[in-house]
This record gives structure tokens, C-alpha cells and sequence, in this order.
């Protein structure tokens, strides 16, 4: 790996651990991955067994008829895989047996249900003085010293750091000027409309963050449990990492000139694994059908996403495309307190999970941890 991508990677790592180190009293949202109640919905790749090319269509057709239900390919996913949604809801244990079922199908190399993610974290530092982690560790004992790395370099416009979130506020002071041309992936509710998107339309160019608050309930029963204001995690995770620094405002950002690449795909109820997946491989350079290629592909990829469970085979096979660029993955470990090879997508061979510390340099409660953790 080149110094230039190395140096990016730092950064990025720095800037999760930031996030991940929470003091008593910081706010945060300790949430996670799961099958939403209803939605019906399978991400599957066919296998090319027969050395023809046979269409999904016929085999969504045939798959129909042996179960009794009636499916859609709701559309391509990147990586050649297919986002299928039945014409019934489904609780969710049954679409997760009917995923392992249809697993053992020869002609499917894989079928995973499409789960829900949720922001693993709210990160919440105003200023640079508040901003203990980036002191010398003879001061702040979890500390990086990032003022004797910024004698040596402050970074470079070469690399570039995708930011899979929430979105971006772009007018934001901490990040004018630092961003590249991102993208919107957040699709269409299963039923039709744009409850989770919350900018009226599915996907387009414009990855701004119109917010994800929400009231009580409004993304499931007891989801969110009360009143929740809009958290702009986004835009958090992309200052800590690059904000405008030694300019007298706001915080100071690890990497002072790296260019952040905003990648939404988490919306007011979260995010679909199908529209991580396409965002993740988009923000690499790799194609997405139906999607403009991006012309910056970023060489580090930030996912503030996880929860419990094991890494999806569609996930894995992301990652093993994304990393065959040259690009670095990194990943929260999660905050369920348990072993982080019981959780995704930070348990996925090749992504660099990231875990939380105390201020003093111990692990907080909260955190996944075990052999997994890189940082």
C-alpha cells in the first residue's frame, strides 16, 4: 500500500476513533442491524452454472412457482447481484429461513435478507479546545498527538475519503470547499413514497442531508421510542475527519486537505443493505446499473454503520471488490458490548473495525471488542 493511501487510512481511523471515544455525558445512538418487520425483500445472485447466460427474470419466475408467492426484481444491484421483493409481507424470521433456503439452490451463489442499518454512533465535539483526542498522550492518555503529525504533514488533495452516511450539510463552514460531486442511493420505501428518503425522490446527485429526525413511531412501532431531532451524523463524521482547519473556525479535522466524498445512503429510518452495498461500490469507482460512474473514486471508504450478526455474503463480496481497487474499508465495531466477529459489516474479512475507548484509554462499556478490532 502506497504512503499516500496509508496516510489516508490514518486519518480516516483517527477520525472514527474520535467518534468512538466517548466521555460520560456525550450523546450517542447505540443502534444497529435487523430484518424490518414486513419487508419482504432478498438480495440474491445467480450463479452461471450451465455456462449460459439464462435472464433473472425466468429464474425470479421459476423461484415464484416453487414457493407459491409472487416476486419482482424491484432492480440491479451492483456486483451483478438482484434486490427481489415479494407480493407479501413476511415476518422476519421467515425471509431469513427463506434467504438460508434459497442459499442452498445451486444456481444462487448467494441470498441475503435486505436488512435495515442504523448510524452506529452520534458524535457531538463543538470546538477544538473540546477536542481531547487530538492532544499529545502525555496529556490526554487515549490521544493521537495529531500536532506532531501535522509538523510532518497535514495531509494531501490526493486522497480521497468517501463518507457513507447520512448525507452532507454542504454549506456547512467546517467542510466548504472540501467536497467532491457525492451521490444520493437512498431508495424508495418497499410500499412506495419516501418516508425514509425525506428529500421527496429516491435516488440522484444530490446527496445533501434534509435530516432525519422523526417523531414517535414514525419508522415502526416504538421506532423511535420519543421525539428524535435530526442528528447530522454525516456531516459530523466528515468534519472530524477533514474539516477546514487553522482557519479560527469550528473544529480542526485530521487530514487538512483530503477531499471528502459524500456517499448518502442512510436515510430518516435508516438504510438498506442493498443501498449501502451499491454506495459503497459507487464511492470506489465500480459500477452501479443505472448510476453516472463516479470520476473520484475515493481510496478510503468510512462506514459508521453495524450491528449484531454475521457478515452478509453480499456484503463480503462488496468488500472483496472494493479492497481489489486498492481502497481501505473501515468500519465501527458496533456497540452491542459483545465480540465483534458477531457483528457486520465490521466482521467481514478485510474491513478494519474500529472500537471505542474511554478518555483515559480503556474500552467503554458499550463497545464490541476481541482479535477483530484493528483499532
Amino acid at each position: 500500500m502506497d504512503k499516500q493511501v496509508t496516510s489516508g487510512a490514518i486519518a480516516l481511523i483517527a477520525a472514527l476513533s474520535f467518534a468512538l471515544q466517548l466521555q460520560q455525558g456525550t450523546a450517542a445512538t447505540l443502534r444497529g442491524k435487523s430484518i424490518e418487520p414486513g419487508a419482504a425483500r432478498l438480495i440474491v445472485k445467480f450463479r452461471n452454472s450451465t455456462g449460459k447466460t439464462v435472464p433473472a427474470t425466468r429464474r425470479v419466475t421459476a423461484m415464484a412457482a416453487q414457493t407459491g408467492m409472487n416476486m419482482t426484481i424491484q432492480r440491479e444491484m451492483s456486483g451483478g447481484a438482484h434486490l427481489i421483493t415479494m407480493d407479501r409481507p413476511m415476518a422476519p424470521g421467515a425471509i431469513a429461513a427463506m434467504a438460508r433456503d434459497w442459499s442452498r439452490h445451486p444456481e444462487i451463489e448467494y441470498a441475503d435478507p435486505d436488512v435495515r442499518y442504523d448510524l452506529a454512533l452520534v458524535p457531538n465535539d463543538p470546538r477544538f479546545n473540546g477536542q481531547y483526542y487530538l492532544r499529545p498522550a502525555a496529556i490526554e492518555r487515549a490521544a493521537i498527538n495529531a500536532p506532531a503529525a501535522w509538523d510532518t504533514t497535514t495531509g494531501g488533495t490526493d486522497v480521497t475519503v468517501a463518507v457513507i452516511d447520512s448525507g452532507i450539510r454542504p454549506e456547512h463552514i467546517d467542510i466548504d470547499g472540501r467536497l467532491a460531486p457525492g451521490y444520493d442511493f437512498v431508495s424508495e420505501d418497499p410500499g412506495g413514497g419516501f418516508l425514509n428518503a425525506n428529500d421527496g425522490d429516491g435516488r440522484d446527485p444530490d446527496p445533501a442531508d434534509p435530516g432525519d429526525g422523526a417523531t414517535a413511531g414514525a419508522c415502526g412501532p416504538d421506532t423511535p421510542p420519543q421525539i428524535r431531532p435530526s442528528g447530522w451524523h454525516g456531516t459530523r463524521v466528515a468534519s472530524l475527519i477533514g474539516a477546514v482547519t487553522n482557519n479560527g473556525q469550528g473544529i480542526a479535522g485530521v487530514d487538512w486537505s483530503a477531499r471528502i466524498l459524500p456517499v448518502r445512503a442512510l436515510g430518516r429510518c435508516g438504510g438498506y443493505a442493498s443501498d449501502i452495498i451499491d454506495a459503497a461500490r459507487w464511492a470506489a469507482g465500480l459500477p452501479v446499473p443505472g448510476i453516472p460512474r463516479n470520476p473520484n473514486p475515493a481510496r478510503v471508504i468510512n462506514l459508521s454503520v453495524g450491528g449484531p450478526g454475521t457478515c452478509l455474503a453480499s456484503e463480503q463480496a462488496a468488500v472483496d471488490d472494493i479492497i481489489a481497487t486498492g481502497a481501505v474499508v473501515v468500519a465501527a465495531a458496533g456497540n452491542e458490548a459483545i465480540n465483534a466477529l458477531r457483528t457486520s459489516p465490521s466482521s467481514c474479512q478485510g474491513v478494519l473495525p474500529v472500537a471505542g475507548s474511554t478518555r483515559d484509554g480503556a474500552l467503554v462499556s458499550f463497545s464490541n471488542f476481541g482479535a477483530k478490532i484493528g483499532l
